[in-house]
C-alpha cells in the first residue's frame, strides 16, 4: 500500500514540477521590466555616482565614449540586430514636498511617436513641448502617490557641464503607469 502511494505522490509531484516548468515563459519574465525592448543597455547613469568613483559623471560624457564610431562598431556584431540611442540629463526636481533625482529623456522622433502611442488622445507633439517649455512625465510605479498633474510647473534642477542650474518646466503631458521608457 504505501509503495503505491508513495509512486502516487512521486508521480503527482512529477507532473506538477514539469507542468510548472514548461509553462514559465523565460522571454516574457526577462521583458517585463527595464529591459523590455533591449538586451543590453550601455551608458552612464547617475545612479552609480556614489559607488566611490571619482570622476564625476559629466567628465565621463564629455570623453564622449559613445560616439557613432561606437554606434558602428556594435553593428558590426553578428548578433546585434539594433541599436537605439537617447540622450538623458540627470535632474533633480522639487514637486509638493517631493524631492526627486531621476533621469530626464531627451526624445527622439521615435521616441515621441511611441510615448504619443501611449499618451492617445493625450498626444503631445514636438512644436508644443518646445513653445511650453513642456516635458512629458513618465508616471513610474515608485511614484505613483505624487500628486503631479498636466499644467503642474515642475523646477528641474541640473549639472549643465560648468555648474548646476535650475529651469522651471511645465507638466505637458503624463503616460499611463504601464508604460515604460
Amino acid at each position: 500500500f504505501f509503495t503505491i502511494l508513495s509512486m502516487l505522490m512521486g508521480g503527482i509531484l512529477f507532473l506538477l514540477g514539469s507542468t510548472y516548468i514548461v509553462s514559465v515563459d523565460t522571454e516574457h519574465l526577462a521583458r517585463q521590466s527595464y529591459f523590455s525592448n533591449a538586451e543590453y543597455m550601455i551608458g552612464y547613469d547617475s545612479e552609480y555616482q556614489d559607488i566611490g568613483s571619482e570622476t564625476e559623471i559629466f567628465e565621463y560624457q564629455e570623453q564622449n565614449i559613445l560616439n557613432d564610431k561606437f554606434i558602428q562598431e556594435l553593428y558590426n556584431i553578428p548578433q546585434v540586430s539594433s541599436v537605439t540611442a537617447y540622450s538623458y540629463e540627470s535632474v533633480t526636481y522639487t514637486y509638493d514636498g517631493y524631492t526627486v533625482n531621476n533621469d530626464m529623456v531627451m526624445l527622439s522622433d521615435t521616441m515621441l511617436s511611441e510615448i504619443n502611442k501611449d499618451l492617445g488622445e493625450n498626444a503631445v507633439d514636438e512644436e508644443t513641448l518646445a513653445r511650453e517649455n513642456g516635458v512629458i512625465y513618465n508616471m513610474r510605479p515608485a511614484f505613483w502617490d505624487m500628486p503631479i498633474a498636466v499644467g503642474d510647473i515642475v523646477t528641474l534642477n541640473y549639472f549643465n557641464g560648468q555648474a548646476y542650474t535650475s529651469i522651471d518646466v511645465k507638466i505637458a503631458a503624463i503616460t499611463s503607469e504601464d508604460y515604460a521608457v
